[in-house]
């Protein structure tokens, strides 16, 4: 039939039986069409046919097409009555669209339009920092009320925690955060929120500023990954640098007020810092740390992350002034749970990438599993004025009682190469026991000088040193309990020379200056094999001290017998190469003659 009534599209002259055929899906009643209806995917196309067999289109006002146009706009589309559908859309800029709305404000960055971020202070969508990009902060010049500040033209943050917020809701590694005050350096703005967290891999690049915490809060700086963790916010990582000649400082103000903080910078576990042309200090007086790295924590000394900012850190000062001393250095931690130590290094930057000094505690201590290698010329303690005995301006460092320049503990593990430690209080180095572990200590090309204690002292664990001097101390190296020190090189010549009383700062019970002592308690011969020395003999002790005596007490060693083929000088004086007592002796041969002549003893 051409018209009427049909069950299935051979009803119909036209072969279309309602608009799909057969009516209701091929088994229902519809009418004949006088011909095929337009169809369309957005919802416009004929729903039927009436009794006169014509298409029966949606109304013009309907709707059609998906609810949104795009991630960033509504869809407006309507349909024309003739199953077309005229398409249409309505911006949702700056935020997105979801279920055909607009959002109007923003909780996270899904709320947006693709490429901007939603700043969660203001619930706003805006260009915020992208990754590897820029972000400005001034203290002073800084409004962090603006929205999204620091990136496009909305001028910079005022803090560096309201920056970092910014970072933290972009997801955006590898940020580089320009920090000044008005512009230039100076002390940043006492409003900031400490301590301030850094992560997602980001450089805060700040020459000239001085970051100074007058509330005395855990630390100034923290680095730990934000609320997307260690992977999430790009690595669990951050740089912190000046540039050269004008270096960040983190602890004093410019008038030279120290931290209060028990740390002024404290790495989390899994997160490592790099440092770069900046100057950092604790307290003596608060007893407080410049930089704590705790186990599983590492710490990169002389360059930012990507190696293209480098220049030295220098901890504490030379003023030599309870006031404006330090207390600790670098405390390097464990993480006793996990069985992790923390990881200091050092870069090849051409200079020396540490410096530090006037500090009354330890300059660097080493915990248990801790790895620490440092070859870029590490200095550690004052300058002596000229070269001899009494030279030191001042001896801050180490003066604390118990203490030492550097401490290592435990499983400890460190490499010195072309490192100077100097005008040291106590002792230079000190490796002590952690439960039945000791230290490992290998050391070339470095100088140990003007020590008010020994030079390097090993209760436990081993020292390797090559081609080093220890000159100018009051004990050059004392192998004691179960430590063993190796003085013969292994292809680069030592030289212990020039040890006096007059150089302790507080004198042992009966013990004069000796360039090598040996009391190991297991009778652990010490290795001075090819060892330069001040005589030709050289002239090497042996005596028995009472072993109920304090340890480093000799005042019981009163017969000393000479060892050598030529003793010269009086035993039980200043300048003996050597002295060992009954248990273990000092292997001297390959014995040189050192060309360096010492006055003073």
């Amino acid at each position: 039939m051409a018209l009427g009534p049909c069950t299935e599209d051979a009803d119909c002259t036209s072969g279309v039986c309602g608009v799909t055929g057969g009516g209701d899906g091929g088994s229902g009643h519809g009418e004949c069409c006088t011909k095929a209806c337009a169809m369309n995917d957005g919802g416009c196309g004929a729903t039927a046919c009436d009794e006169s067999g014509a298409c029966v289109y949606p109304s013009a006002a309907t709707a059609c097409g998906p609810p949104c146009a795009s991630s960033s706009s509504k869809n407006t589309s309507t349909c024309d009555g003739k199953g077309g559908c005229i398409a249409g859309a309505s911006d949702c800029a700056p935020y997105a669209c979801s279920a055909g709305v607009c959002f109007t404000r923003c909780t996270d960055n899904t709320e947006c339009e693709p490429g901007l971020v939603c700043d969660p202070a203001y619930s706003l969508c805006c260009a915020g920092p992208t990754q590897g990009g820029k972000l400005a902060a001034d203290s002073n010049a800084g409004n962090d009320s603006t929205a999204c500040c620091g990136t496009g033209g909305n001028g910079p943050c005022q803090s560096l925690t309201r920056a970092m917020q910014l970072i933290e809701a972009a997801r955006a590694p590898n940020v580089t955060l320009a920090a000044t005050v008005d512009g230039g350096g100076g002390d940043w703005n006492a409003l900031e929120l400490y301590p301030v967290v850094l992560g997602w891999g980001v450089e805060v690049n700040a020459p000239g500023v001085y970051f100074h915490d007058p509330f005395d809060e855990l630390e100034i700086f923290d680095i730990s990954e934000l609320s997307g963790g260690a992977a999430g916010d790009g690595g669990g990582y951050a740089s912190i640098v000046g540039a050269p000649g004008t270096p960040v400082w983190i602890g004093p103000n410019q008038a030279g007020a120290q931290s209060r903080d028990s740390s002024v910078i404290q790495i989390e576990t899994g997160n490592a810092l790099y440092l770069a042309n900046a100057n950092l200090n604790g307290s003596a007086i608060f007893q407080s740390t410049a930089i704590t790295v705790n186990g599983g924590a590492s710490l990169v000394l002389g360059q930012d992350r990507s190696a293209t900012v480098t220049g030295t850190v220098t901890i504490g000062n030379s003023l030599a002034n309870i006031i404006t001393d330090g207390w600790n250095g670098i405390v390097c931690g464990v993480d006793v749970d996990a069985g992790t130590g923390c990881t200091v290094r050092d870069a090849p930057i051409g200079q020396s990438s540490l410096v530090i000094e006037g500090q009354e505690n330890w300059d660097l201590s080493a915990a248990d599993l801790a790895a620490v290698s440092l070859s870029s010329a590490p200095v550690f303690g004052l300058a002596p004025a000229a070269a001899g005995f009494g030279t030191c301006p001042a001896k801050p460092d180490a003066r604390a009682s118990g203490s030492s320049a550097i401490l290592l503990v435990g499983r400890a593990q460190m490499t010195l190469a072309n490192a100077m430690i100097q005008c040291i209080a106590s002792d230079g180095i000190d490796l002590v026991a952690e439960k039945q572990w000791g230290p490992l200590l290998t050391m070339t090309g470095s100088t140990l000088q003007n020590i008010g204690g020994a030079a390097l002292y090993a209760v436990t664990g081993s020292a390797n040193i090559s081609s080093s001097t220890l000159q100018y101390n009051y004990f050059g190296a004392w192998q004691d309990a179960q430590g063993t020190i190796d003085l013969s090189g292994g292809g680069g010549t030592n030289t212990v020379v020039c040890s006096s009383e007059s150089e302790a700062t507080t004198p042992e019970m009966g013990a004069v200056g000796i360039g090598v002592v040996n009391t190991s308690a297991l009778g652990l011969n010490l290795d001075a094999r090819n060892v330069a020395w001040d005589s030709v003999g050289p002239n090497i002790y042996s005596c028995t001290p009472d072993r109920f005596s304090p340890p480093r007490d000799l005042s019981n060693c009163l017969n000393f017998k000479c060892q050598s083929l030529d003793c010269m000088g009086s035993p039980g004086a200043d300048g003996m190469d050597g002295v060992y007592d009954a248990t273990g002796i000092i292997v001297t041969s390959g014995h040189q003659l050192a060309t360096l002549t010492c006055d003073g003893h």
